[in-house]
């Protein structure tokens, strides 16, 4: 690709945003998410990893970045079978709920906010789930692209070398 080439990509994407930078992407929610579940480093980069990969396809870029964030979280606790994977939910949801509620609300707003709160689940289990699944298949896609950007970044030590995993 040519710099015109970027620059124009850019541009249509900061046309497409109304050039509002200030949203939460998915990256912000999984570095929430990655300290609740107390993801070590192997962990924590696999599901950059994962995200960075979601970040290629058409339909991961629809989805809520919550959700999608959660995903990764999810599939990496699944796949390197960490012991707690049925808390995933509790914590990141408390996590989610402490995050969303930041903003330009008042502190009488984040009182009201936090004391109608349901102890339910705030992200739906079963969405997170079936992102949960398309990240795997796009991770599951992408093994063997040796040559991608994604792949070389996440081969590298400082990335821990996540991406020269061996997946079941």
């Amino acid at each position: 690709y040519t710099t015109a080439d970027i620059i124009a990509v850019e541009t249509q994407l900061l046309q497409i945003i109304a050039f509002d930078m200030s949203r939460v992407t998915p990256l912000d929610y999984y570095e929430i998410f990655a300290q609740a579940t107390e993801l070590n480093k192997q962990a924590y980069h696999f599901g950059l990893y994962v995200l960075s990969l979601a970040a290629l396809e058409q339909p991961a870029l629809a989805t809520n970045s919550a959700v999608l964030a959660l995903a990764a979280c999810y599939l990496v606790v699944k796949l390197f079978k960490l012991g707690w994977r049925g808390k995933v939910f509790e914590h990141a949801n408390k996590r989610f709920m402490q995050f969303s509620l930041f903003g330009s609300r008042s502190a009488e707003e984040h009182v009201q906010l936090a004391e109608g709160l349901s102890r339910e689940c705030a992200l739906p289990e079963d969405d997170v789930k079936a992102t949960a699944v398309k990240l795997y298949r796009a991770l599951k896609a992408a093994d063997g692209k040796k040559e991608s950007a994604v792949y070389k970044k996440y081969a590298r030590e400082e990335c821990a070398k996540v991406a020269l995993l061996q997946l079941n």
